[in-house]
């Protein structure tokens, strides 16, 4: 499956929302159009569309940015892919949408047991939900590993500067362990005050695997210093 980054230019702007999605069910398992219809219905539910009985007969202009988003990723979905290539899923929507949709995306890898291959160049981003990372310059690889050691320890001058870039880089970091024994203890040490250092915690604590910061982080991170150990 694949989600484009502008859905207003992939989504067929004279057919129904429902249409699209059902097209899909038809062709790849030869569902009739009622069952077809039902499927529709059934993943717009999936992605979150509010009234989704009646926003299977609307058009895609007929639907915000996000929604459109969200129509897409339902289309995407539609043929039940192994794989998902999420290609600048959320660079038209604001923070708070965007946040929405790639948690929507985490859902749905869990629930159908996809992979996800995502591509971006926000930073912040792929440290908030990559498990590996590759970073790319000119069609070629430069750098590629688990998103901890990447973000922590880059390796090549292009990816140093991808992070030196970065506006969620700005605490020193430093980081001990290899990756490679599940069991070894990775230390991170942050150094930063506020926000800053918060920030960095929780781009590494996802890089992990981990959903959230411990509730108590806010506290934590109001003047630290130190070492984390994952």
């Amino acid at each position: 499956g694949m989600i484009f980054q502008n859905p207003t230019s992939h989504l067929n702007p004279v057919m129904t929302i429902g249409e699209q999605i059902a097209e899909s069910r038809r062709l790849h398992f030869a569902a009739n159009r009622r069952q077809a219809r039902e499927d529709a219905l059934a993943l717009l539910r999936q992605v979150g569309i509010p009234d989704p009985q009646n926003r299977l007969n609307n058009y895609p202009h007929e639907f915000s940015g996000g929604m459109r988003q969200r129509a897409m990723i339902a289309v995407a979905l539609a043929p039940e892919p192994r794989l998902l290539i999420a290609d600048e899923p959320t660079t038209a929507l604001d923070v708070t949408v965007q946040k929405i949709i790639l948690d929507l995306l985490d859902e749905m890898r869990e629930e159908l047991t996809m992979g996800i291959l995502f591509i971006t160049h926000d930073l912040a981003v792929a440290g908030d939900r990559a498990n590996n990372i590759v970073v790319m310059e000119k069609g070629a690889v430069r750098e590629s590993g688990v998103a901890a050691r990447v973000l922590t320890d880059p390796q090549h001058a292009y990816s140093k500067r991808l992070l030196a870039d970065a506006p969620s880089s700005t605490a020193a970091l430093s980081l001990d362990g290899t990756g490679e024994d599940e069991n070894k203890d990775w230390v991170v040490t942050v150094t930063g005050k506020g926000e800053q250092a918060r920030a960095t915690a929780s781009r590494i604590w996802h890089a992990f695997g981990q959903k959230d910061l411990p509730a108590d982080a806010d506290s934590e991170f109001a003047d630290f210093s130190g070492e984390l150990m994952f």
